[in-house]
């Protein structure tokens, strides 16, 4: 059954259950860095500048109205352009950037 549940997951279950997840495993984090967890393993915010990445994350706070605006985005949104654009320009930089995040939230 719970394979079924992972499968048909809506991509705001998802999130939550990402977020759950990151707080049961590396606790006493503060909340904004498991809130960027999450925008950097949901495209189209895993290739963004860190200045959008800081304004999704000032204007939501918590994992429901975050995860509400991640199942929200369209296909066609800029949002998916620009992710385009950043890949092509800033590959290599912004790998790195979510790589040493990665390292620092889940081996600290």
């Amino acid at each position: 059954m719970n394979i079924f549940k992972a499968v048909f997951r809506t991509q705001k279950q998802d999130c939550i259950h990402l977020y759950d997840e990151a707080k049961k495993k590396k606790p006493g984090k503060a909340e904004k860095e498991y809130l960027k967890l999450i925008l950097l393993t949901k495209p189209p915010f895993d290739y963004q500048i860190d200045i959008v990445l800081e304004r999704i994350l000032k204007d939501f706070k918590s994992i429901d109205k975050l995860a509400d605006f991640i199942d929200k985005i369209p296909v066609d949104d800029d949002m998916w352009k620009s992710r385009a654009r950043n890949i092509k320009i800033y590959k290599k930089q912004i790998e790195h950037r979510n790589m040493l995040f990665f390292k620092e939230f889940w081996l600290e």
